[in-house]
């Protein structure tokens, strides 16, 4: 595909989905047209699939534009990755005031009764990185054609898809609120992980650049409404049912990388995948200092199962350090926001005093 067909699809496409963007956020605020503003929310779902689709493989980064580097290297802080980042942070921050000032108070409930608005959010969300996922698993990793399995959709910064498809029906209201806590702590360190990094995450295909700025780039976006819509912050077992929910996953992980090891030893198939990237039977070094120290490890313990057992605590604890850093990172949100309030309704005391003592002085008033 060449530049001309590929930006015209793309500034098409970027034209119609701020329009409807736009015009969505108008009849919300409005409190106008809610039927037709839920439409307009599901064809903005719908835009970047169809985009990416057009596009397909066809459309890749010029020779000129790579300047002789690799994709890796030279999209990785390019225009491309920089604007990405903008558009999530501004993203973050609109869901953020959106989550506390707007969506809060809205005691609504859709999907037929059965989702309140953090879910209904949160739900397509998930339907989004679901119709991309598609995408990229047919035309990228060629599902029907010769599956590529480093490939299969349960890496960390997979496990998004499934909370956001299936949290928000979630009957049990405490395991529901551990799968929000995990996505407003670890998705979160996730996303900004990768957002910031890049990196590996860039081909040379347009369309994958595309979905994989996407796809963190909504973690980042859920992170941040869902953990400012729960009031995130102030509840250590917040983070303990997320780092247990992480913990969780992890250990689904590894018991899927052990198993199809075992059922494909010489990685031709599906032996070679790296879930979460701490399989026992894999060494690449896709994570930046994590992945040296597992290289470290294997070289010095020739016993995979026992590395990869050191390698995935030592792998549980950074994370886990990252999880605080954000916690503690709301947490003084959180506290600030309660002096703000709290210094708000003193100065109002004040006032109302200073008038009443108005009042008592000047008969005449």
């Amino acid at each position: 595909m060449s530049n001309a067909i590929g930006w015209t699809v793309t500034a098409i496409s970027s034209v119609i989905l701020l329009t409807l963007i736009v015009l969505k956020e108008i009849f919300r605020h409005q409190n106008k047209h809610a039927l037709l503003c839920d439409i307009f929310a599901w064809i903005i779902v719908l835009i970047p699939p169809i985009y990416m689709t057009i596009i397909g493989m066809k459309w890749t980064w010029s020779e000129s534009y790579l300047a002789g580097r690799s994709a890796t290297v030279a999209i990785t802080y390019s225009p491309f990755h920089i604007l990405a980042i903008l558009v999530t942070a501004g993203g973050a921050i609109y869901y953020g005031y959106r989550a506390h000032h707007l969506d809060r108070k809205d005691d609504r409930h859709y999907l037929w009764g059965r989702l309140n608005k953090n879910d209904y959010t949160i739900f397509k969300l998930g339907v989004s990185l679901l119709l991309i996922e598609i995408f990229k698993q047919i035309f990228f990793l060629e599902l029907f054609t010769g599956y590529h399995w480093y490939g299969f959709p349960y890496q960390f910064c997979s496990v998004p898809l499934y909370v956001f498809l299936f949290g928000p029906f979630v009957k049990n209201k405490k395991i529901q609120r551990s799968l929000y806590s995990f996505t407003g702590i670890f998705t979160l360190v996730a996303g900004i992980s990768v957002m910031i990094v890049g990196g590996d995450v860039f081909t040379s295909q347009i369309s994958i650049c595309v979905h994989t700025m996407m796809w963190h780039g909504l973690m980042v976006v859920a992170g941040v409404y869902t953990a400012t819509y729960l009031g995130m912050g102030t509840k250590i077992k917040d983070y303990l049912s997320a780092l247990i929910v992480l913990f969780c996953f992890m250990l689904g992980a590894q018991v899927l990388n052990i198993f199809f090891h075992l059922i494909d030893p010489n990685k031709t198939g599906p032996g070679n995948i790296d879930l979460f990237f701490i399989s026992p039977y894999q060494g690449s070094r896709h994570m930046p200092i994590l992945g040296d120290i597992r290289f470290w490890l294997q070289e010095r313990i020739n016993l995979p199962l026992i590395s990869g057992f050191i390698y995935t605590l030592v792998y549980m604890f950074a994370f886990s350090l990252g999880g605080i850093i954000v916690f503690g990172i709301q947490f003084l949100f959180k506290l600030s926001a309660r002096k703000i309030r709290e210094h708000q309704k003193s100065k109002q005391s004040n006032e109302i005093v200073l008038n009443s003592e108005e009042i008592e002085n000047n008969p005449k008033v």
